[in-house]
């Protein structure tokens, strides 16, 4: 575990309550993100808003470490954690966690990002939730890194709204890959019918992550020639 870096932590976050937070649980029955927001420094804890799951209270027990993100004009900043208590008295309920690392910077764009132009279908996962069998439509990959896409399509209304999900193909050495997602990105459309979304992949085969190093390769290096 690491060694605690309270003092740090509680100086920089102190002017931050009321931003919006992620947290992050890397592993185990509930491993994913969950909104939040930061609701109060006292002494050497953290309050934040108890995540949710499934209309109640995500169960995070006491001395469990995860890492949150919080929302910064320049940078999202990131931190580990572990839960110390949950308080339920007040308006909102309050997850109480002590920082155990320094508050570190993120670049919004963690991984290299190339531009490419690849062909693909998607399915809506929130229109159609009962089967696959759903409608399929067609749209383009504008670019892409190994956390996501930025998937164009064209339509008379939008189809896709941030936190919405979605299922594609990609085409990587002559292999087709299905692939899940969840917007994280969806910006006014900049022409008429033409919508782009950028979406954060939910996980990867080990066949998909090394085609897709090889393929961001060659698109570094043809860009460079």
């Amino acid at each position: 575990m690491a060694e605690p870096k309270e003092g740090n932590a509680i100086h920089l976050l102190a002017e931050k309550i009321g931003v919006k937070a992620d947290i992050h649980i890397e592993a185990g029955l509930y491993k994913g993100h969950y909104p939040s927001s930061l609701e109060d420094v006292q002494g050497d804890l953290l309050g934040v808003a108890h995540p949710l799951r499934r209309g109640g209270l995500l169960p995070i027990y006491r001395e469990v470490e995860f890492g949150l993100f919080l929302q910064d004009e320049k940078a999202p900043l990131y931190i580990k954690v572990i839960s110390h208590r949950c308080d339920l008295s007040g308006r909102v309920p309050v997850l109480w966690i002590r920082p155990i690392s320094s508050v570190e910077k993120i670049q919004r764009r963690r991984f290299v990002r190339v531009p490419c132009f690849l062909s693909t279908e998607f399915w809506v996962f929130e229109e159609e939730a009962s089967s696959l069998s759903g409608v399929w439509r067609k749209g383009n990959i504008l670019d892409i890194s190994l956390g996501g896409v930025r998937l164009q399509y064209k339509n008379g209304a939008r189809l896709l709204e941030k936190n919405m999900h979605v299922f594609f193909f990609l085409e990587l050495q002559e292999t087709l890959f299905p692939c899940a997602g969840e917007v994280v990105w969806a910006p006014p459309r900049k022409e008429e019918h033409f919508f782009e979304v950028g979406v954060e992949f939910g996980g990867m085969t080990r066949s998909m992550e090394k085609a897709l190093r090889v393929f961001i390769r060659q698109q570094e290096i043809s860009s460079r020639e």
